[in-house]
């Protein structure tokens, strides 16, 4: 989601980690807490511990991406980049850069968007969405 403040763009960002708890966690620290450090993410990332946010935009694999309008109307889902990881390319973000750059232009959203590409979210037993499996 984007909005104007002071002549400025800004460009809200929020992380969720939808797996069960187990799946998020290392040696007794949340691994979603290490990357926020390790990488300097400058936004929240956010543990989902009920699985409802996963759940409400039909989440299916880590990463998901959902890039909003300043109306919080769906603009783009669909993948970070071509990077994989054993096609040894180097992962540039291109296609959702893309995306947010025509948002921000105010420009359509790209027809083409290429589903996320990673590992299922890991549900909590009897907790699997209808759309799963």
């Amino acid at each position: 989601m984007s909005f104007k403040k002071n002549n400025l763009t800004v460009l809200l960002v929020i992380l969720f980690c939808g797996s069960v708890f187990s799946q998020c966690v290392t040696k007794g620290d949340l691994i979603i807490k290490e990357d926020a450090e390790k990488f300097g993410y400058p936004f929240p990332y956010l543990y989902d511990e009920t699985q409802d946010v996963a759940k409400t935009y039909k989440a299916a694999c880590t990463p998901d991406l959902y890039l909003f309008d300043e109306n919080r109307k769906l603009y783009y889902r669909g993948q970070f980049d071509d990077a994989r990881p054993r096609n040894d390319i180097k992962p540039t973000g291109k296609d959702l850069r893309n995306a947010t750059d025509r948002m921000l232009a105010g420009k359509s959203a790209p027809e083409k968007q290429i589903p996320s590409i990673g590992c299922n979210i890991k549900w909590k037993k009897g907790n699997e969405p209808d759309y799963f499996g």
